[in-house]
Order: C-alpha cells, then sequence, then structure tokens
C-alpha cells in the first residue's frame, strides 16, 4: 500500500492508491491508442474518484500519472526520471482563464481530451480541436477586414460535459477554423499558445499526430535527441503484466467485449 501525503493540484489535493490486478485488467479492455482514455481509467482507479479525471486539466492527468509512477518506484518502469518533466509551478498563481483582447482561453479538461484522440488523425486535427474548445468571446478581430464570417467568431465557452455536445461543439468550430486564410490562421495560433503559456502548470505540454506529449525540462543537450515524450498508463508495469493487458484488450476488438457462455 502507498503511503504518502496528498498530491496538491490545482483545486484539489489526490491521495494515490496502489492499483489492482483488476483495475488493471479493466482498463486494459480500453484500445491501446486511446491512451487518454486509458489515462482516465487509471486515474479514477488510484483516486478513488470516478469522476476526478474528466474534471482535471491535462496538466494536471500527467501530472498525477508522473507521480504514480515515481511513488510506485517500479522496477520495470521504462520512464526514467519522470521529475525531468516537472515544470515549477506556484498554484495560486495559475488562473482559470486568460484575456486575449476580445477573447479568451480556458484550460484544456479531460473530457476535452478523451473526446479529442478519437477525432483527431494528426497534430493539425489535434490543435484545431483545441483551439475549438479551449477559445472563447469575440475572436473576430483575428480575421481579415473582407471576412464575411465575423459574426460566427462570437464563441460561447464549451462547458458542457457530455462527449455528443462537445462533439458537436469540436465539428462546428473546426468547420470555421479550416475555411480561414493562411494569415488569419497564424494569428490564431499565435494568440492560442500565448495564452497557454499564460495558463501553464505542472508539465509542459506537447502536440504529434497521435496526441499529447510532454516536454524535458531539462533543457536541449544538443545531441538532437527529441525533448518529447508520450507517457502511456501502463508504462511501469512488466512485461508479463503488459502482456496479458495486451490479450485482454486484444480479446475485446474481437468480440463486443462481454463474456460469453463458456459452456454452450
Amino acid at each position: 500500500m502507498f503511503n504518502i501525503e496528498p498530491v496538491a493540484l490545482l483545486n484539489t489535493q489526490v491521495v494515490l492508491a496502489e492499483n489492482s490486478m483488476e483495475n488493471i485488467m479493466e482498463t486494459a479492455r480500453i484500445p491501446e491508442e486511446l491512451n487518454e482514455s486509458r489515462l482516465s481509467s487509471l486515474i479514477n482507479f488510484i483516486s478513488n474518484d470516478p469522476l476526478l479525471a474528466g474534471r482535471l486539466t491535462v496538466q494536471e492527468r500527467y501530472y498525477l500519472l508522473l507521480n504514480y509512477f515515481i511513488l510506485s518506484n517500479s522496477p520495470f518502469s521504462s520512464t526514467g526520471d519522470c521529475s525531468e518533466y516537472f515544470l515549477p509551478t506556484d498554484i495560486a498563481s495559475v488562473p482559470n482563464q486568460v484575456q486575449m483582447q476580445t477573447a479568451y482561453i480556458t484550460h484544456l479538461y479531460g473530457n476535452h481530451a478523451v473526446l479529442l484522440e478519437k477525432q483527431c488523425e494528426n497534430a493539425y486535427d489535434w490543435l484545431c480541436g483545441q483551439m475549438a474548445l479551449q477559445c472563447f468571446g469575440d475572436l473576430s478581430f483575428l480575421l481579415d477586414y473582407n471576412n464575411e464570417d465575423k459574426s460566427l467568431w462570437v464563441w460561447e465557452k464549451v462547458t458542457a460535459t457530455d462527449q455528443q455536445a462537445l462533439s458537436d461543439a469540436v465539428n462546428h468550430r473546426y468547420g470555421l477554423i479550416k475555411k480561414l486564410t493562411p494569415d488569419e490562421f497564424t494569428r490564431l495560433t499565435n494568440m492560442f499558445y500565448e495564452g497557454c503559456d499564460q495558463l501553464a502548470h505542472f508539465v509542459e505540454l506537447s502536440l504529434d499526430n497521435k496526441g499529447i506529449a510532454l516536454v524535458n525540462q531539462e533543457g536541449d543537450t544538443g545531441d538532437g535527441a527529441d525533448r518529447n515524450a508520450r507517457f502511456c498508463a501502463f508504462d511501469n508495469l512488466s512485461e508479463v503484466i503488459k502482456n496479458l493487458a495486451r490479450c485482454v484488450m486484444e480479446g475485446c476488438n474481437q468480440s463486443d467485449g462481454t463474456r460469453q457462455n463458456e459452456h454452450e
């Protein structure tokens, strides 16, 4: 059993519990490519709160994951020194949202990430999806003077937690974003990145075609090595357990995910 102090997050503290084989195999039923969904499952189990993962920011989720890896002190861990990915953070100074002229940018939350990984095929999709979910207010100042769609760029803050409502918002706004000119898109992304820098906490996020990655804070070593790394829910487990989890996942993919009558 873990015997630790709570992990302090932005608006709560979480005491992490040691995971069980039962929970691990339940998480294994989720396809491996759905890393954010697996991470949600893990967090809900080790926090004993079935709703926590969706409410946390994406940075909080990965901060919890890295702390869990460190606390598990597993000899099988492939993650190395996770503390290299921690971003020094003054919790009291992290805002809920930031204003950029007449627009606002808020955090990316767990429910958002779970949705995006199901809809996005590459880094471009991920970036557009993040902007669709995190930006709100009057964004029309980013458009060229002759753009006739300015009235469509006054967005409500996305507060829904229902996946269908989130999907509807993303699809509508993505349809607008992809019609932007290169100059308009660049202004939007510059504003978005500047706002995200002001919202930064715990870990620094990056994107690749597979989704969310973390940036190593130790700096550029000069050897050309990639400073970004992806962390998965099962990274601290032995190969035996990983292989068993893979079998469980493959079994679910070949059926409807339910046990069949073994005595037929």
